[in-house]
């Protein structure tokens, strides 16, 4: 099929929403008829994507009103290794028939299969991208019979997965000779709109004092710049600047269509349409560090700039190309539609001065063009390259069963924390990423992945207690940008508004029992880091808050390799802190700068001083295998081989070069084994003792591609 054979709506400006993330007509079809077909009109809508949830009349009456609708057909995780688990059913087939007869064309039936949520059982398998062009090629078959026009499964922003190609390579190659089209959620990601070819991005052109000021002092309840000084803006634009990027070397970006469009030349000698099923600013979306926070004011503007591409009106930028049918801005409405989540998403939500963000009276006063289609498409703007890419494990304590989510500016992944608090994620390219954990405040910044040398994290998940003296102000943002799911995360409800006091509360009086020093250890792993030691007192709740931030609570004991009655608190950005002990009155003023780790180190008066706390040694070997004792069966050492030939780790019989692993797989004896393995974890390492019989252990943990798989009190693989 050609371009031109393609439905549009009639009077087509190129402009689409995002209905509501749940069942299409929660409010009722008579609120939709009355209130909302009025808005979209007057917004100059005419695309709007959908799930299929109690849609059928919602659709006729879009088409009715010359709006074209895409309907996802939804699963909640369509993704599945069994063929017939992974595909559309019979239930499913007959919705599609039901929505073609109502005359709707467009359909998606599956989203974002690179993360491993979208997978049953949340289960994602390596060859995951084999799996769905496999499953992809039978429904879209099924599809297309029955007069539907099937998507190519978007993947979430940044994804640099090629469906195309591996549809061709699973056998699908004639499905491209039909109605097939390409979806696509080119979310901004704070970013302007000519990224990654902007000067900031290309050049790491600095920002003016001048124009730092002119975001930070804008009057909105929001972060801006995450409290970031321009000096560190700066720094981040000269390091992370990217001479010679093109949207293959980083598609995190609005232009994430030219990608697709790229690819679907490379293999089939022409450009299929690209239509968004998600797409466009969030409101306090604050992804890369060198870039201004996306305050309303900035969400307004954008949105009016895509509008304007997609009509051909921007006097800043060229009109759309001819294969970019639409955007699916992200998302009309949730509460006032009768639909829960995503509020702070929401351009109509009350959480919004006047119900409703500015952008839509803004997008309402817009002069409103019926797009020139041409049908002739613009050219890519670069090539495809390789980018390296590494891996990113460990360990965290207290998370099993919890979703762990790994996310930069150019590549994002999630999965569910095993049983033993192993995780682990591959192919991650070069860049620099947080860790988080959903329904957590565990968040760790500043991971540098160089695509070469494995990374090893471990953390440990602390139960939040109540603030000593809590605050109900406005959250103050983390020192770096906070991460957004592309697939937009659960919404925290604003915080009732009170004014943020201009100074810090008065100091209380210090007890006459206890006292505290502040002490400078150290750079950190690039944010402020503070630990907190508590003399002689474990398991009590230390607060660490500032002015305007609720903070964070931990126990004493909680990081116990750094000392019998240590905590830490991070990542932190640059400012004044205030740390607190339960029981004690007694506040610690804390400075940090954002880089070092700084110590608060509680003592009560008239005792010795506490013990000096000795950081373990530097890690400097990832993997060290400790051979204390040397096994005597033959198929022991053969499996042995296996297991070091499979996962390459140092071989010694020195107790203190393990020391300096962040991983020891330790065999020994069971009498020797529990003071060695004390000595070690005292020394900061992850220690693991193969469960006997060993060969049985060694050859598992090779079948299953997991080192530590295999250790004493962790499950059976």
């Amino acid at each position: 099929m050609e371009l031109s054979d393609y439905p549009r709506p009639p009077g087509d400006t190129g402009i689409g929403m995002h209905w509501a993330a749940g069942p299409a007509l929660a409010m009722g079809i008579g609120g939709v008829r009355d209130f909302w077909i009025p808005e979209l009109k007057a917004m100059g809508v005419k695309w709007v994507k959908m799930l299929h949830i109690g849609g059928l009349d919602l659709a006729r009456l879009l088409l009715e009103n010359e709006i074209m609708p895409i309907v996802r057909i939804y699963r909640p995780q369509p993704n599945a290794v069994d063929l017939e688990k992974g595909t559309l059913g019979e239930a499913e087939l007959k919705i599609v028939a039901e929505y073609v007869a109502a005359g709707v064309r467009y359909f998606e039936f599956n989203n974002e299969p690179e993360m491993a949520s979208e997978w049953l059982d949340r289960e994602k398998p390596p060859n995951a991208e084999e799996i769905v062009a496999r499953n992809a090629i039978r429904d879209m078959e099924a599809i297309i019979k029955l007069g539907g026009y099937p998507a190519v499964p978007a993947t979430s922003v940044a994804t640099k997965w090629d469906l195309i190609e591996e549809i061709i390579v699973q056998g699908g190659r004639g499905l491209f000779d039909g109605p097939v089209w390409l979806a696509v959620h080119n979310y901004d990601l704070n970013h302007p709109l000519d990224y990654p070819y902007d000067d900031v991005n290309q050049n790491g052109t600095p920002i003016s004092e001048e124009e730092y000021n002119s975001y930070r002092n804008v009057a909105w309840e929001g972060p801006t710049w995450g409290k970031r000084t321009r000096e560190f803006v700066n720094k981040e634009r000269e390091k992370r600047k990217n001479p010679g990027h093109t949207i293959f070397d980083d598609p995190s970006t609005w232009l994430g269509y030219e990608r697709l469009a790229g690819l679907s030349r490379k293999h089939l000698g022409r450009v299929l349409p690209i239509l968004s099923t998600e797409n466009g600013a969030i409101v306090a979306e604050d992804t890369d560090p060198r870039y201004p926070t996306t305050t309303m004011e900035i969400h307004q503007d954008k949105t009016l700039e895509m509008a304007r591409i997609m009509m051909g009106t921007s006097k800043k930028s060229d009109p759309a190309p001819d294969y970019y049918f639409c955007t699916a801005f992200w998302l009309i409405a949730s509460a006032r539609m009768g639909v829960p989540g995503w509020e702070r998403h929401s351009w109509y939500s009350e959480a919004w001065p006047g119900g409703r963000l500015p952008t839509v009276d803004a997008l309402k006063e817009e002069p409103k063009r019926e797009r020139v289609v041409a049908l002739a498409p613009s050219p890519e703007r670069g090539k495809p390259v390789v980018v390296r890419s590494g891996v990113v494990s460990g360990t965290i304590t207290g998370g099993a069963g919890l979703q762990v989510v790994l996310r930069g500016s150019h590549w994002q992944g999630d999965m569910t924390i095993e049983n033993d608090g192993r995780f682990r994620f591959e192919s991650v390219p070069a860049g620099t990423y947080r860790i988080s954990v959903l329904g957590t405040d565990l968040v760790r910044g500043g991971i540098e992945v160089d695509g070469i040398h494995p990374v090893e994290i471990s953390l440990s998940l602390a139960e939040p207690e109540p603030a000593p003296e809590p605050r109900r102000e406005r959250p103050a943002p983390a020192p770096e940008p906070q991460q957004k799911q592309p697939a937009p995360a659960p919404e925290l409800a604003p915080p009732p508004p009170q004014p943020e006091p201009e100074q810090p509360p008065p100091e209380p009086a210090a007890g006459p029992q206890w006292t505290y020093t502040v002490e400078e250890k150290g750079l950190g792993p690039g944010f402020g880091v503070v630990r907190c030691s508590v003399e002689a007192k474990e398991n009590v709740p230390v607060h660490l808050w500032t002015v305007g931030w609720e903070g964070m609570t931990r126990k004493s004991g909680s990081k116990r390799e750094y000392g019998p009655y240590a905590c830490e608190f991070a990542p932190l950005g640059p400012g004044s802190y205030y740390v607190q002990v339960a029981g004690i009155d007694l506040r610690a003023e804390v400075p940090v700068d954002g880089r070092h780790v700084v110590w608060v180190m509680f003592k009560e008066e008239g005792k010795s001083p506490p013990i000096p706390l000795t950081p373990p040694k530097p890690k400097t070997i990832f993997h060290y295998l400790l051979i204390h004792q040397v096994p005597e069966r033959k198929e022991d050492w053969l499996a042995l081989l296996r297991y070091v030939s499979r996962f390459t780790p140092v071989v010694g019989e020195s107790l203190e070069e393990a020391e300096s692993a962040r991983h020891v797989t330790l065999l020994t004896s069971q009498e020797e084994g529990s003071d060695l393995t004390a000595r070690l974890e005292q020394a900061g390492c992850q220690v693991c003792r193969p469960r006997p019989p060993l060969s049985r252990s060694l050859d598992a943990a090779v079948k299953s591609g997991v080192p530590f798989s295999i250790c004493e009190g962790a499950p059976s693989p």
